[in-house]
């Protein structure tokens, strides 16, 4: 029993992240060219450090997603390469591949997991 409930408050701390109130991927999108669109001065800005824990959050949430469902024996979502990592160019360059309508309808993590399973699909 015990350990059924250990399991189960893991898994709800692993999920709270993707059922959190998320942003659209518009809006992130958005602010990201911003801050692309001011160079070397974003980094003075205030909403350099949330926007970059915010992709951070939703990649790690959906890394932690794909882990679990390898670990049930299932098949992940995406599949990358073995120590594989996507630069945020690249994420910021899927997410803009995205039509902008699209864009505003999906959660972070639905755009990000999109752009994932396109340069990582599962074969």
């Amino acid at each position: 029993m015990r350990m059924v409930l250990t399991a189960a408050a893991v898994s709800l701390v692993l999920a709270a992240p993707a059922y959190a109130a998320e942003r659209t991927t518009e809006a992130f999108y958005s602010d990201a060219l911003a801050l692309k669109a001011k160079g070397p001065m974003a980094l003075f800005s205030g909403k350099l450090k949330p926007l970059m824990a915010e992709g951070k959050a939703a990649g790690e949430a959906l890394r932690q997603q794909r882990l679990a469902a390898l670990k049930r024996g299932e098949a992940p979502s995406y599949c990358p390469p073995e120590g594989g990592r996507m630069g945020q160019q690249d994420m910021l360059d899927g997410l803009g591949k995205i039509p902008a309508d699209e864009r505003r309808r999906l959660s972070l993590s639905q755009g990000m997991l999109r752009v994932l399973q396109t340069r990582y699909p599962c074969r």
